[in-house]
């Protein structure tokens, strides 16, 4: 159920953008009771692609013309509390877990919209601004380009799975990072029909990881 605030937020952000003609613009929000990575390093794999799948909807649909890609969310909702912090009360917990968590536009008048505070971080998380008003690199935002260039990584993932299906190639291959432990294999964690596939350690596919940097580039070269 939404509270109060996230009603205002959604009432006023809707207001806003039609006082400044800007009703193409798109924001996504997933609510969540489970845990979601929002980290990109592995689209280029096929992991991680949740939020920038929406984001390709959007972008290839005809309801809307030409979108302005705001933001993509995920507010996690029936979560427990974390243990208590000393200095802050419940109120102040249950907020910071429930602000949203995701990929957002480095269109500081846009993402003003969304969080009239960015700059403190009090809606989003993972925000934050240098001295000299240029937004830190770990910040996860981003170019109406550099989400041009993401969004290819969806579509080169979209084709591969077609055509994987089209000529009923269904290999056995669970995939590891290099860096990651023995046993943390993704495809396997949670499928309980080990024996029909037989999979063995000789199926398991070893991936490098990937900076940021290799996937869009250096962001502030980038602008």
């Amino acid at each position: 159920m939404f509270n109060k605030s996230e009603i205002l937020f959604a009432y006023n952000f809707v207001r806003d953008l039609k006082k400044q003609h800007m009703l193409d613009t798109v924001i996504i929000v997933d609510y969540k009771t489970g845990t979601v990575s929002t980290d990109l390093t592995r689209i280029k794999d096929g992991f991680n692609m949740q939020l920038l799948m929406y984001l390709y909807l959007i972008k290839n649909t005809t309801n809307i013309e030409n979108p302005r890609l705001a933001g993509a969310y995920i507010e996690h909702i029936l979560d427990e509390l974390k243990n208590a912090e000393p200095g802050k009360t419940y109120a102040e917990i249950e907020k910071n877990n429930n602000r949203l968590e995701g990929l957002t536009t480095k269109d500081k008048n846009m993402l003003s919209h969304i969080d009239n505070n960015y700059e403190l971080s009090s809606f989003i998380k993972g925000i934050k601004l240098k001295n000299d008003g240029e937004f830190y690199n770990y910040s996860k935002v981003y170019t109406e380009e550099q989400f041009d260039i993401l969004l290819t990584y969806i579509d080169e993932n979209i084709d591969k799975v077609i055509e994987a299906i089209e000529n009923c190639d269904f290999k056995i291959n669970p995939k590891r990072y290099i860096t990651a432990k023995p046993n943390d294999i993704i495809g396997c964690e949670f499928c309980p029909f080990k024996e029909v596939c037989f999979v063995n350690a000789k199926n398991i596919v070893i991936l490098n990881e990937t900076t940021m940097e290799e996937i869009i580039g250096d962001k502030s070269e980038v602008d």
